[in-house]
């Protein structure tokens, strides 16, 4: 039995290292190029993800925003992607840190936690029901106050995908 449970876990730490995850990361960019978003960068494999550096993500190939470098861990249990120095092209606004994270305990939920220079975002991204809902936190900037809505917890972006 103890041979059998070792053989086991060999095989799914083995399946784990040697997944092929730049294909995943193709895969990925061919159903965003459906949505007319593209994303040029340069990506390096790790054993446990990917290392996206100098990118631009572009849609309808209009260039709306530039970032440093992406980091993709992809666990059994938990995936996250930490972005940094994200610069927005549209306006003056920029990201200085971002961490998604989806766990598949709860699998339609991407929650979003982000440092800009507007404010601090927190939100998430509902698969299953279509929607992006995000708060921004110690707004800095009174443009963006403007296009907010406000509930109880404070102003938030919501949209419909």
């Amino acid at each position: 039995m103890k041979k059998i449970i070792i053989i086991i876990s060999a095989f799914f730490i083995g399946l784990y290292i040697f997944m092929p995850k730049k294909e995943l990361f193709f895969l990925i960019q061919n159903y965003l190029k459906k949505e007319n978003i593209y994303i040029n960068t340069k990506i390096n494999q790790t054993i446990t993800g990917l290392i996206f550096n100098n990118g631009q993500i572009y849609y309808k190939n209009i260039n709306v925003c530039d970032f440093n470098k992406g980091i993709l861990n992809i666990y059994l249990i938990q995936n996250n992607l930490y972005i940094k120095d994200l610069k927005i092209n549209i306006g003056n606004y920029f990201i200085k840190k971002a961490y998604l994270s989806h766990n598949i305990l709860d699998p339609f939920i991407i929650n979003i936690n982000a440092s800009a220079n507007f404010g601090d975002i927190k939100g998430k991204i509902d698969i299953k029901n279509s929607f992006l809902k995000i708060y921004i936190i110690n707004i800095k900037n009174q443009t963006i106050k403007k296009l907010l809505k406000k509930d109880k917890k404070g102003y938030y972006y919501y949209v419909n995908f």
